[in-house]
């Protein structure tokens, strides 16, 4: 039975009544059918649906959980125990993919630092080519919400927090990006080592990697990992890397043989060109070159990018 006519028999939880809590309820009431509950310790009213600060039965088929829940949470522990199957809203909107717009392809990035930025730069660069497409997920819209669009976008590029990759087992991606891996979180993950494995296990969702050169320990941690790798960073490239030769960012990964280079921008194409932000456009070009995006509309895309100031 297709999952949206599934739905309709099912009793629903929704986990959170945050900003995905409250997207994941905006899908629930857009369809003909529904019968949901909404759990969440603080909030008392959603999406003008009352929300339920105590959970007096489990009596429940699927639980939506917000990525903020830790997976030792009294409620998600109580959810296990009574056998409800708990997906993300990430794994959610994927199951729902399918019927909704099975054309749509996905990429996805996470890293410590810069993932707005550059998730922006890729949209921007979409803009540039004209390709359809959105930068969703732990900026912007939800992933939900992105599929919904009419007409559907072509291409979803989502930044994901190490929470969202740690609860989504079911999505998978065209490519992927780890840009950085720093101490962060760990009062979640419960230690740096789980953190590292939740970003770096983005990997294993899909078929090719663009990785981080000057992070040791992505370079580290993505060594077992069999699927096609990307490298960026600010040296001269090697085949298969994407990186600087004077002012100039060269491509040496997506061209037509192993010793073809070509030029995707100059320094001045980048606001601000410091370090950090010609590694996100780096890490940007690759997501697009590997969805077929040309160098010149990489440039212009990157060129008429103005940053949100650092969070």
């Amino acid at each position: 039975m297709p999952f949206l006519s599934e739905l309709a028999s099912k009793k629903i939880l929704v986990v959170g009544a945050g900003v995905t809590g409250s997207a994941v309820v905006r899908f629930l009431q857009s369809l003909p059918s529904h019968s949901f509950t909404i759990f969440d310790e603080s909030a008392q009213e959603i999406e003008g649906v009352k929300v339920n600060n105590q959970l007096h039965s489990l009596d429940f088929d699927l639980a939506i959980v917000s990525p903020g829940w830790r997976r030792d949470s009294q409620v998600i522990t109580d959810l296990t125990a009574a056998d409800v199957e708990i997906i993300s809203e990430l794994d959610f909107a994927w199951r729902l993919k399918e019927e909704i717009a099975p054309a749509q392809k996905w990429i996805a990035l996470t890293g410590t630092n810069g993932k707005t930025t550059t998730v922006q730069m890729v949209e921007s660069i979409f803009q540039a080519e004209g390709v359809h497409g959105i930068a969703c997920g732990n900026v912007g819209v939800t992933v939900i919400e992105a599929l919904q669009s009419s007409p559907a976008y072509d291409v979803l590029a989502i930044e994901l927090s190490s929470f969202q990759i740690d609860w989504s087992s079911e999505a998978r991606f065209e490519t992927v990006a780890l840009l950085n891996i720093a101490d962060d979180h760990i009062d979640w993950h419960g230690s740096f080592e789980n953190y590292a494995n939740a970003k770096v296990s983005l990997l294993n969702k899909s078929k090719v990697g663009i990785l981080n050169l000057a992070d040791p320990e992505i370079i580290l941690r993505s060594a077992a990992w069999n699927g096609k790798k990307i490298f960026f960073g600010l040296a001269t490239p090697n085949s298969g890397e994407v990186g600087l030769v004077e002012n100039l960012l060269i491509d040496r990964a997506f061209g037509e043989s192993d010793s073809a280079a070509e030029v995707i921008a100059e320094l001045t194409d980048i606001n601000p060109a410091v370090p950090h932000n010609v590694m996100n456009a780096l890490a940007a070009a690759a997501l697009a070159l590997s969805c077929g995006v040309s160098h010149e509309n990489v440039r212009r895309g990157l060129a008429a990018l103005t940053p949100d100031s650092h969070r």
